[in-house]
């Protein structure tokens, strides 16, 4: 068995609801200070202006941040290999961040919920305190939280499809044979 290589795929729907939500929050944004600079006084701006600039500043970065993360895992998209060793690497723009045998892998399953879809992995019980959990952002991690309890899984690989799940699973049942 060759080196193969999976990568990330970002679906069109959810890149249109990030661009969406993100021009309307930094539309806050920027209305509030628009406002604030037009029609408060200078008085209040004196006592409240870098209080008003770092709220509308938040809404700015809080619409737009997601977006961009979402376009550069587009251009440079995170990967899951399979190596002839029997490894399974995980590789966030081209650094190995986790590596474990494909042979501590029980189940695979594709999940998919408000946006957020990727691979989950079952390990076994034996390896599964060994293996660390993918590094991924504290926001990330908060939805995951309900979303592991709900499906029931050990580790989990954002934004992988639901084809990469199944070529996955048919590598591992290769793997082990």
């Amino acid at each position: 068995m060759d080196s193969i290589t999976l990568r990330t795929t970002i679906k069109r729907g959810l890149k249109r609801f990030l661009i969406i939500r993100g021009s309307l929050l930094a539309l806050i944004g920027i209305t509030l200070l628009v406002y604030s600079g037009a029609f408060i006084s200078p008085q209040t701006l004196t006592n409240w202006g870098i209080a008003l600039w770092l709220v509308s500043f938040f809404f700015i970065a809080w619409g737009l941040i997601p977006y961009k993360r979402i376009t550069k895992l587009e251009s440079n998209p995170n990967t899951l290999t399979v190596t002839n060793d029997g490894n399974l690497h995980y590789l966030r723009h081209g650094h190995d961040l986790l590596t474990f045998p494909l042979k501590s892998i029980t189940k695979i399953k594709y999940v998919e919920e408000k946006g957020l879809y990727g691979i989950a992995v079952d390990l076994d019980p034996e390896d599964e305190p060994h293996i660390p959990n993918p590094p991924l952002s504290v926001i990330m991690q908060m939805f995951l939280i309900p979303m592991k309890k709900r499906h029931k899984f050990d580790r989990f690989f954002p934004y992988f499809s639901e084809r990469t799940a199944r070529e996955l699973n048919e590598l591992i049942i290769e793997a082990k044979a």
